[in-house]
């Protein structure tokens, strides 16, 4: 009887058709083009679907199938959509709809903070925490607190927004060390876990323009990985001579050729990018592409816009608009100036150009739109920034250099 019903099971799966579909949600309507994505068939084939509509399939075994996450463009920062991987066996006759449901990756779409302290009056740094702001609050402005709030802890500062989604920063307390957030856990909701990064200490941190991680503490840079943010032996490492021989070496940053960018107060040096290569060396100021001299007092995180210009928060009331010219030359240049009240800590600029800057003691976001004449107010952050604060958009604007390294999801073109 037992055999009867194996054989009479085996003939009806021989008789009914194995058939594989796919299905797709979480797409915004009419998405075109569709982002990629590959189907590897039980023989090993690979099949990139053009239309999920088309795609079928007869045979029967193990289906895997991967979707390359995308940007969804926005005003300010954009979104990046994702979809998990499917694995599948599908068995003789068997009929299934392979279902990819696309979501917003945790954290995408935000402008992120680490405060180090819960109160700027006061030297308590027990409570320092992670937030966010969402884009389209951002957009609106009014917002008188963050939307979303990571994780807490003593001294943080810091952020780097990385290309799986993850965001680092720095505890410069309990574990003095950079820390990584998964994306799982970069969800406005619940108490997120930071992990720490091995053979790292509580530096200054930062991607160059190809995705590198560079460290900066002491007067020395170090390149200390490609792309992976997992640091080892160091493959840079630069000590910059002392300031007598003119190289600031407060903040850095990478110019879109590769180029590094040095700055301090009264002072911003360009460091070619053939000065970069692997080696163990010291720079000082005959190393300089360029050194501008600069009417500033301290200096805080700066940033660089699509044209090359270099904004830089300065604690006097300012932001400092550096041309790209005097920073391909050098000289002397007071820049642009733009008032903003109180200390300027952060700034960050976004898709359209846009130019946010953080003001220390407030918490307050300043914004200078395309093109505007001043900054205006645009909404509060919350007390607890310092001059460790730096502004992260996740993930970086599309003209970005950052947005072009190797592994950070691009928007889709025609």
């Amino acid at each position: 009887m037992k055999a009867f019903i194996l054989f009479f099971s085996c003939l009806l799966s021989a008789q009914t058709p194995t058939t594989v579909k796919l299905q797709v949600s979480g797409l915004p309507p009419g998405q075109t083009p569709l982002p990629s994505i590959t189907v590897t068939l039980p023989s090993g084939k690979n099949q990139t679907i053009q239309s999920f509509n088309d795609f079928s399939s007869t045979e029967p075994g193990r289906y895997r199938v991967n979707a390359e996450p995308f940007r969804l463009p926005g005003t300010i920062v954009d979104r990046v959509l994702e979809a998990p991987a499917i694995d599948r066996l599908v068995k003789p006759g068997e009929s299934i709809t392979l279902q990819i449901s696309y979501r917003q990756r945790p954290g995408s779409g935000m402008l992120w903070a680490a405060t180090a302290r819960i109160d700027a009056d006061t030297d308590d740094f027990s409570q320092g925490t992670i937030r966010a702001l969402d884009g389209t609050q951002l957009q609106q402005g009014g917002f008188t607190k963050p939307s979303a709030q990571m994780l807490s802890g003593p001294r943080l500062a810091g952020g780097i927004a990385a290309p799986d989604g993850s965001f680092y920063f720095v505890d410069g307390w309990s574990a003095n060390a950079l820390m990584r957030l998964a994306p799982a856990s970069l969800l406005p909701t619940g108490t997120a876990k930071a992990t720490r990064v091995p053979n790292t200490e509580a530096h200054a941190y930062g991607l160059s323009s190809n995705g590198d991680l560079w460290s900066l503490h002491d007067r020395t840079l170090k390149r200390l990985s490609t792309a992976s943010l997992t640091p080892s032996k160091p493959l840079v490492e630069l000590s910059l001579l002392d300031e007598e021989d003119g190289l600031p070496a407060t903040h850095f940053l990478f110019t879109a050729k590769g180029d590094l960018v040095l700055y301090g107060p009264g002072r911003v040096a360009r460091i070619a990018v053939a000065k970069l290569s692997p080696g163990q060396r010291e720079i000082g100021k005959s190393d300089a592409a360029s050194i501008v001299s600069l009417d500033s007092g301290t200096l805080g995180h700066g940033a660089m816009d699509e044209a090359g210009n270099l904004w830089l928060p300065d604690e006097n009331g300012e932001v400092v608009k550096l041309p790209a010219s005097a920073l391909e030359s050098g000289g002397n240049t007071r820049g642009e100036r733009f008032a903003v009240p109180q200390s300027a800590s952060a700034i960050r600029v976004d898709n359209q150009g846009g130019v946010w800057c953080l003001i220390r003691y407030t918490g307050d976001l300043y914004y200078r739109a395309p093109g505007a004449g001043a900054f205006a107010a645009k909404g509060g952050f919350g007390h607890g920034f310092d001059e460790h604060t730096q502004l992260t958009l996740n993930p970086p604007p599309a003209w970005s250099p950052l947005a072009a390294a190797p592994a950070f999801p691009k928007r889709l073109t025609p």
